[in-house]
């Protein structure tokens, strides 16, 4: 409907030119005349298009952010694994070393942390609880990712950061996809 509202209005506008000229063609007397004929026909036309034209309502939807990040290494570096542990929460698993490992030189030991698909491995020194380094695993199914800027979103992490230095772990078998990212306080 809203189409024929706006032929209408055309029309109007070329019928007020032409009638402007030579009112004679349309059988009016005047100018006067004819000015408010097609001007009149005009005004309601484009009244009409504006009603019966349909309004779309957009949506005012805004796109929740993707949130990439499992762990939030920067605050974690600098403390000790307890306190890791008191903030992030129970380990899925740990590795104390034996006595024996620890009588032939020293062992790491380690705790691993999960949160979805990542893991977040810490190692640490079992006597003074000082943290060692920290490991963020890949994601992806298949175990390794090329993607280094996920991998780095994943901690929350900054590769030029100066609090700490991160280092990707290439995959055994394919070195150009790594298996994770270790981060080591500077």
């Amino acid at each position: 409907m809203s189409t024929l509202f706006g032929v209408l209005v055309f029309l109007s506008l070329a019928g007020l030119v032409v009638g402007l000229i030579k009112p004679s063609i349309f059988k009016l007397k005047s100018r006067k005349q004819s000015a408010w004929v097609f001007g009149g026909a005009m005004v309601v036309s484009f009244m009409l298009f504006g009603i019966a034209t349909p309004t779309e309502e957009v949506a005012q939807v805004s796109p929740e952010p993707v949130v990439v990040q499992s762990f939030d290494v920067p605050s974690l570096i600098g403390k000790n694994i307890d306190e890791i542990e008191t903030a992030i929460g129970k380990a899925e698993r740990t590795f104390e070393p034996t006595t024996l490992q620890e009588a032939n030189g020293p062992i790491s030991s380690e705790k691993t942390f999960t949160k979805g698909e990542t893991e977040l491995m810490v190692s640490y020194n079992a006597k003074t609880r000082v943290v060692i380094d920290l490991f963020i695993s890949s994601d992806d199914p298949s175990g390794a990712s090329s993607d280094t800027a996920h991998l780095l979103q994943m901690g929350n992490l900054a590769q030029n950061a100066t609090a700490y230095t991160v280092k990707f772990v290439p995959a055994i078998k394919d070195p150009s996809v790594y298996t994770g990212v270790v981060i080591t306080q500077r």
